[in-house]
């Protein structure tokens, strides 16, 4: 049975916990490229994201274990700029959970859209048993290589 999660709009406070978990949850990104999401590493980016966008904090039994932000593109497009689960607490389902509630929670969203990593099997597999469909790939970049595989859901209309 999946544990119950819940979800919350984050607010400033909550900008410094939530620094510390993708952090934590980005790390092998770090290492390996020189770099994770843009300003997952500083809390104040996170405070700035809150205001711009819908972010959200991910609970597990009242405690923060991970947030995500969505950005508007259009009145009916959204796209997924972040997502990240305290790698403790990973395998519990509480990402499939937190893509039910997006969906959900915004209805009048046709239009869902992300980026992964080129190498993230694993997120790749997991967007695509969300029903995301891979559409293209950025560039790589000219310093590490890195580059992302784009990421769409179309929800009938």
């Amino acid at each position: 049975m999946s544990p119950m999660v819940f979800f919350k709009k984050a607010v400033p406070a909550n900008a410094e916990q939530l620094t510390q978990i993708a952090v934590r949850c980005f790390a092998e990104d770090v290492q390996k490229y020189g770099e994770g999401p843009a300003g997952h590493d500083q809390p104040d980016q996170h405070v700035l994201f809150m205001q711009k966008a819908h972010y959200y904090t991910i609970l597990l039994d009242d405690q923060i274990v991970g947030g995500f932000c969505l950005l508007p593109v259009d009145h009916e497009h959204l796209e997924l700029g972040i997502i990240y689960v305290d790698p403790d607490k990973q395998n519990l389902r509480i990402g499939s959970q937190t893509m039910q509630f997006m969906e959900a929670a915004y209805p009048h969203i046709k239009k869902w859209t992300l980026d992964t990593g080129y190498e993230a099997e694993r997120n790749q597999h997991f967007y695509e048993k969300c029903g995301y469909k891979k559409v293209g790939e950025t560039a790589p970049n000219a310093a590490n290589g890195f580059y992302k595989f784009r990421y769409e859901k179309r929800i009938p209309k």
